[in-house]
């Protein structure tokens, strides 16, 4: 395998570099995409963090009773793991 990279190997550092230009716009794009992605699934986790901690407060306080508690803790969880799933599929562009 080790052959086949020293035949590709580019001795030429201009010609090394018009390959590697393109490569390196291509990847910073691609990450600042991703990195705007992640941040547009960050708020709504943010969010929603703080509607788990509330919940858990009023649960705390016997606002809430624990059938109503446990509904809205299985959607809150959910949901956090659906933000989570789609967070990951951000940072596979890294």
């Amino acid at each position: 395998m080790l052959a086949i990279f020293d035949k590709m190997c580019i001795e030429s550092d201009d010609v090394r570099e018009w390959f590697a230009a393109p490569l390196r716009v291509r990847t910073q794009y691609e990450q600042d995409d991703a990195r705007l992605k992640a941040d547009e699934i960050l708020r709504p986790l943010s969010l929603l963090r703080q509607h788990k901690n509330q919940l858990l407060n009023m649960r705390l306080n016997e606002k809430i009773d624990a059938d109503s508690y446990a509904a809205q803790a299985t959607k809150h969880r959910d949901r956090e793991a659906n933000f989570k799933l789609k967070l990951n599929a951000c940072d596979q562009g890294f």
